[in-house]
């Protein structure tokens, strides 16, 4: 495919990136990209994991300085030394991570740092005048003095993007923005979006969810090893030509062949019930070595029903057994003890120290093992950190580095490792791919599917129902905190669960 001729465009600010090129180390994370960006235009960068897309991001918002190359924006090279300094030049992002401070209301997290004034007191009013004006034009349902720690993670996500928009910024960037949002959340982004292309911003837009990239970009920039594979317009594209640029080759099946699990009841569930009726005589079987796809709308009940599996809820009635045994409700340690472990959604925060090493991720949860003479064995401890780099793919440099250099797909490698190390019997996913290129999801699949061929019982829920249909053995649908449906084989696709997710009703 041709590159695209960028026609010029008079009295428009563009935003170009000239040999723009990036070291972490004897790393090169990005080596001579050129890119241009233009105003009134949705341009999306595409790439695995640590292609340099946030990377590329994070140079222009002023967070990392660059090695070589240059900047331009409106015909003026920019150097920003911060990202205070990216943000009076009217640059604004949404960053992958979030950022808010937790124990803060909405309000002062939206005003940190820039805070309306009156007489050299903060003007409390103006700030809350101003959220109001934003959250009726952006229809945002989020209340101003809530504290940040009682949101939902896409509720957060939320507040992120509308902080960014608090500072009506010419440039705006979106780094997976959607990776936490259900459906009618990221459309009603996308709706956000194209407003602001309609005021003629320019819009860089970062997702792993290809079907978002064709239904909201004008442009796709393609990324692969830090380097620029192409520019092209989207409407010149297809979903397995974009792949096929992005991983080097064409992916034709995502997910390994499903095998028949073992006849035997490895793990169930019977009548599960919470006072709040968040779950509803919630009953199910796990044969040994089956994969099981929980799949329902968010806020229906799938991830209380994992912390509950996992101890981390206490539900008030029903039973968990494991080989016949009942494990004891509400107790993390006892669910671990007994093999029972949970992948939670937000690695970030919830299953790994970002600030610790590779190899300190992987051998936290076997410290046991590690000991000899109640003194760690450093040697026993490296080799299993070298055999599950290696068996994991971990990409790094050394397991030396520290956990947030990675790419979101190596972490979440990180964390299936430390997992395994623990040589679980049941094993719960909530959203293992959320934020994670093709090829690693592939990677991530294939390594489920080997556990579960190994006897591991896997229980999973995603909000990408081809995830669901693609790696489950049986499919539970949920509503309103009940099961709706219990689908195998060939009942196992998008028309059955999209029934089972939207209505009521006894299980069928």
């Amino acid at each position: 495919m041709a590159p695209i001729k960028l026609a010029s465009r008079i009295c428009m600010k563009t935003l170009e990136v000239k040999e723009l090129t990036k070291y972490f180390g004897k790393n090169c994370v990005l080596n001579n990209v050129n890119i241009t960006f233009l105003p009134g235009e949705i341009h999306a960068i595409v790439g695995e994991n640590g292609a340099g897309k946030s990377t590329l991001l994070k140079i222009l918002m002023g967070q990392f300085p660059f090695d070589g190359g240059s900047i331009s924006y409106n015909n003026k090279k920019m150097i920003f030394r911060s990202p205070f300094d990216a943000k009076e030049n009217s640059f604004g992002l949404v960053y992958q991570e979030l950022t808010l401070i937790r124990e803060m209301s909405v309000l002062d997290n939206l005003f940190l740092g820039s805070e309306y004034t009156k007489h050299g007191f903060i003007s409390r009013k103006k700030q809350i005048e101003k959220f109001d004006f934003l959250k009726e034009k952006f229809q945002f349902d989020i209340s101003h003095d809530e504290p940040v720690k009682n949101l939902s993670l896409s509720k957060q996500y939320l507040v992120e993007v509308l902080r960014v928009l608090m500072e009506d910024s010419e440039v705006i960037m979106f780094d997976e923005t959607t990776s936490a949002l259900d459906d009618d959340e990221a459309e009603s982004l996308f709706d956000i979006i194209r407003m602001l292309k309609d005021s003629n911003k320019i819009i860089i837009f970062i997702s792993h969810r290809l079907n978002e990239i064709f239904a909201i970009s004008d442009k796709i920039t393609v990324l692969k090893d830090g380097e620029l594979v192409n520019t092209l317009f989207t409407d010149t594209l297809t979903h397995d030509s974009l792949i096929e640029l992005m991983v080097g080759r064409t992916i034709k099946d995502i997910y390994p062949a499903k095998i028949k699990p073992r006849d035997e009841i490895d793990f169930s569930v019977e009548g599960l019930t919470t006072k709040d009726l968040s779950l509803q005589n919630i009953s199910f079987d796990v044969r040994r070595g089956e994969i099981v796809g929980i799949a329902g709308l968010k806020g229906h009940g799938q991830n209380i029903l994992l912390d509950c599996i996992a101890g981390i809820r206490k539900y008030d009635t029903g039973k968990i057994k494991l080989e016949n045994h009942l494990i004891p409700r509400g107790n993390v340690r006892k669910a671990v003890k007994n093999g029972i472990f949970l992948v939670p959604e937000d690695r970030k925060t919830e299953a790994l120290f970002l600030n610790h090493s590779v190899g300190r991720n992987l051998t936290i949860s076997i410290l046991n093992n590690r000991y000899l003479y109640k003194v760690i064995n450093k040697k026993r401890e490296t080799n299993f950190i070298n055999d599950s780099v290696c068996e994991m793919n971990i990409k790094c440099s050394s397991y030396k580095n520290m956990v947030s250099e990675l790419s979101g797909g190596n972490q979440q490698k990180v964390v299936l490792g430390k997992v395994l190390g623990t040589e679980p019997k049941v094993l719960l996913f909530n959203e293992p791919t959320r934020g994670i290129d093709v090829n690693t999801k592939q990677e991530i699949m294939m390594r489920i599917r080997t556990l579960s061929d190994e006897g591991v019982s896997v229980i999973i829920y995603s909000s990408d129902l081809l995830e669901i249909i693609g790696i489950s053995n049986t499919v539970y649908t949920m509503y309103e905190g009940r099961i709706t449906r219990k689908l195998t084989d060939e009942q196992i696709n998008e028309i059955e669960i999209m029934q089972g997710i939207h209505s009521g009703g006894e299980m069928r």
